[in-house]
């Protein structure tokens, strides 16, 4: 889901990325509070490091009774409430504590102010939190900018266009946030115990505690000559590179993408191409403005138009050396299991 999709400016769509902040910043999250082993969590767990963190961070707290309870089940309050309170903690400004109920009410109320959550977006906050939930709320807990990229990951086996959060998920993987499981699952809908909840929001909170994650790659995949990214093209599909230009076409439908050199900032790439595409056509129908976006977990400028019968999609992808333009492209009551598909296999190099 895109919590922070929004317009660029209409005039002349000369915006910029880069807004001063007043956030505290990453330094913020240094040890405050004291910590008192709890007794249900024994020194030789491995979750025992990242208790007695996310406690000092004043990220996690126990539960009634003393204990902390590292193998209940997360619900979506306390998913929110902790995405909140990071949040709070990176722009130093504490989640308001007035008498709201139910208890959670506070953090939901700051979350939506912060665009951690969509209005409505969940109705019941006592449900367990699935794997994918919790994904979809710590990934916008921090700006994009704070979860560097550290892994190259071209595919989770469980994880795809259908599937929920599906572009914080891959974030939070190519960021070291999330590891998944041995057998290099996500597990998607899931739910999580509050044990793993302590080890990501570790991560979340200390760079330095990030894992790398060895990637996966696809049996038929093309790699493009300067190796800036590779995909898997469906099978009867005709593809061809020319120059720094990939594309590929089949069944009415076409993607293309573009690579160059970083020399602009995201939203002036977008804008020279959207410009571009004005220039070419005399104009461009516009059916989705342009905005904010995430891509496969990178960031992204969005917008979507028509021309000559066929629909597009426009992501505007930004890496640390290149940027990368694809335009996606489909007919009206088009089958898009194979180009959405070929974007799931979408691997931009670091």
């Amino acid at each position: 889901m895109n919590r922070i999709l929004r317009p660029l400016a209409a005039a002349a769509l000369a915006v910029s990325l880069t807004v001063p902040s007043l956030a505290a910043g990453m330094s913020s999250f240094s040890p405050s509070i004291s910590y008192t082993p709890f007794p249900d969590v024994a020194d030789s767990a491995w979750y025992a490091p990242y208790v007695q963190q996310v406690v000092e961070l004043g990220l996690m707290n126990g539960k009634s009774g003393g204990v902390f309870d590292p193998n209940g089940t997360l619900t979506l309050g306390e998913a929110v409430t902790m995405a909140a309170k990071t949040c709070a903690i990176y722009e130093g400004d504490p989640v308001p504590t007035t008498d709201c109920q139910p208890w959670y009410q506070n953090a939901v109320n700051y979350a939506l102010e912060q665009g951690i959550l969509t209005r409505g977006e969940y109705k019941d906050y006592t449900a367990p939190a699935t794997r994918a939930d919790m994904a979809g709320l710590f990934a916008w807990a921090l700006p994009a900018t704070e979860l560097t990229r550290i892994n190259r990951i071209g595919d989770l086996m469980d994880v795809d266009q259908n599937t929920d959060s599906a572009s914080e998920i891959y974030l939070l993987y190519n960021a070291g946030v999330l590891t998944g499981n041995e057998a290099g699952a996500f597990q998607p809908e899931n739910t999580i115990d509050r044990a793993s909840a302590a080890a990501i929001l570790t991560r979340l909170a200390l760079p330095e505690s990030r894992k790398t994650v060895v990637s996966t790659s696809y049996a038929n995949s093309v790699e493009s000559p300067d190796g800036v990214y590779r995909v898997n093209v469906p099978q009867g599909w005709q593809s061809k590179f020319s120059g720094n230009v990939f594309t590929a076409a089949g069944n009415g439908q076409k993607v293309t993408i573009t690579t160059a050199g970083r020399t602009q900032s995201l939203d002036e790439a977008a804008i020279s191409h959207l410009d571009g595409l004005v220039s070419a056509q005399g104009g461009v129908n516009l059916t989705i403005q342009p905005g904010y976006d995430l891509f496969r977990g990178l960031a992204a400028v969005s917008f979507g138009y028509v021309e000559n019968g066929l629909t597009h999609a426009v992501y505007v992808v930004e890496n640390s050396q290149t940027t990368c333009v694809i335009d996606l492209a489909w007919p009206e009551g088009g089958d898009l299991t194979a180009l959405l598909g070929l974007m799931d296999s979408f691997d931009l190099a670091m």
